[in-house]
């Protein structure tokens, strides 16, 4: 049973992704990181901007009410709480 509907992961992925690309940079022009972990990563739209930065190990969790079919991590890196 998911709480949260289209529209609220809609928004979220495009609000998300517009400050995680600004941010990434940043943080990662700041501190050279070779993995990031996202602890309430809602559906891991700043992991997935980090792993276009190519961040491979980028763990995220959430809690159990997220939609899996909206991920923007792969499932594997994805861990309910």
């Amino acid at each position: 049973m998911f709480t949260y509907g289209q529209d609220f992961y809609a928004m979220q992925i495009e609000g998300s992704g517009r400050s995680a690309s600004v941010m990434a940079l940043t943080v990662l022009g700041i501190l050279p990181a070779r993995a990031v972990c996202s602890v309430k990563c809602v559906v891991g739209t700043w992991l997935r901007t980090f792993a276009r930065r190519g961040i491979c190990d980028r763990p995220g969790s959430e809690g159990d009410d997220i939609d899996r079919k909206v991920l923007q991590i792969p499932v594997s890196q994805f861990r309910a709480v």
